[in-house]
């Protein structure tokens, strides 16, 4: 998907005005501080490869940033850069601004509609696709904060788009200004707003089409020949036992996968295994999962023969976290799991064992700090 949308990008030139949502730059900022404009970028064309080493070459003091100085232009053209009116210029501003093309703003606005963007269609068969994904308040406007925000997950993980938005959605929930269209379509219980569950739904049929692509892609018989690592997803996928997995079993998971977007990673995973939406799991939703049929019964301590989240909340934790701090995604949730708000995690809030902890603190300091959490 992101070498899609570097594809597309090279098409376009935006002029934008500053965008009214100025808050999403505080949010946006702690991911941005991971990575460096002379960084590793695996996934970059060669056309903004070239722009990117444009923008080092100007950065005389190694700062990621260019100054009016360093920029060598006018006071007008510096501010017409600095979208976000921090007096600084960065590689997101730099290359947003030159890789978008005036032409596909036909009204000059600062945003591309979605009947602007429809123009994009005789070059990319996903562009609508593209463009809801982008268009992160679902106003049928792609503003610069909206690529902002699309440029800096890019930069951190294939993932991230969908849990910066779900995120987003959860902390400023004003923020979302759907249209006529997007209000009708995903305003389920109708009261003229989009909910946090609404929003979250957006992504499902995306999802679906993924999952789908992938389960395929093993062969016509997925459970006999899948490996050890996607047999979970499988058996989640799997919501009535029978080793054949149907479009609306598909349609499902993608919805309990959308839910748990932007929970912390031992919710999602119960919420994903849940098939039945009883928040509970009983044997037959993760009795074949490795090892839980010989500890289902310690994990019940209520004997009811199910299991509730707080009973296997710890359990679910450990590995549920170092699993995303492998995936390099555990970044995601640094700030939810900071309880006191100090940039660093200690053993208790980290929810790892002392063992897996210390796999990831470095420093061994007995805490872990954001570089660390990110571990690339």
């Amino acid at each position: 998907m992101s070498s899609i949308l570097v594809i597309f990008f090279l098409l376009l030139q935006l002029q934008a005005e500053s965008y009214k949502y100025q808050n999403i730059d505080g949010y946006l900022n702690p991911y941005k501080n991971l990575y460096r404009c002379d960084g590793d970028f695996p996934k970059e064309d060669e056309s903004n490869q070239v722009l990117r080493e444009d923008f080092i070459r100007k950065d005389k003091d190694k700062d990621c940033f260019l100054s009016k100085k360093e920029l060598n232009v006018f006071a007008f053209g510096f501010s017409e850069m600095d979208e976000n009116k921090d007096n600084k210029i960065s590689i997101n501003e730099f290359l947003f601004q030159k890789n978008f093309k005036d032409w596909l703003d036909e009204d000059q606005n600062g945003l591309i509609s979605y009947k602007e963007w429809r123009a994009v269609e005789q070059f990319l068969p996903e562009a609508m696709t593209i463009f809801a994904i982008i268009d992160f308040d679902m106003d049928e406007n792609i503003s610069f904060y909206e690529y902002d925000i699309s440029k800096t997950a890019e930069s951190i993980d294939d993932d991230a788009l969908a849990f910066f938005h779900a995120d987003l959605m959860s902390l400023y929930p004003n923020l979302i200004k759907p249209s006529s269209r997007n209000l009708e379509e995903y305003d389920k219980n109708m009261d003229g707003e989009i909910q946090v569950e609404e929003y979250l739904m957006k992504g499902s049929k995306l999802t679906t089409m993924i999952f789908k692509s992938i389960i395929e892609s093993i062969g016509p018989k997925p459970f006999e020949t899948t490996t050890a690592e996607m047999l979970p997803i499988l058996l989640a996928l799997d919501k009535n036992g029978d080793n054949e997995i149907s479009n609306y079993e598909y349609s499902d998971f993608a919805k309990r996968f959308c839910l748990g977007i932007n929970r912390l990673p031992e919710e999602s995973f119960f919420i994903l295994f849940d098939s039945d939406y009883s928040k509970t799991l009983d044997l037959f939703e993760v009795g074949e999962l490795e090892g839980f049929l010989f500890i289902f019964e310690t994990m019940d301590t209520n004997q009811n023969f199910e299991l509730e989240f707080n009973e296997v909340k710890k359990y679910f934790m450990d590995f549920t976290r170092y699993d995303k701090f492998k995936e390099g995604k555990l970044i995601f949730y640094f700030a939810k799991m900071d309880e006191d708000s100090n940039d660093k995690i200690t053993l208790i809030e980290s929810g790892l064992s002392l063992e897996n902890f210390k796999k990831i603190d470095t420093n061994n300091d007995m805490s872990l700090s954001r570089g660390e959490i990110y571990g690339k």
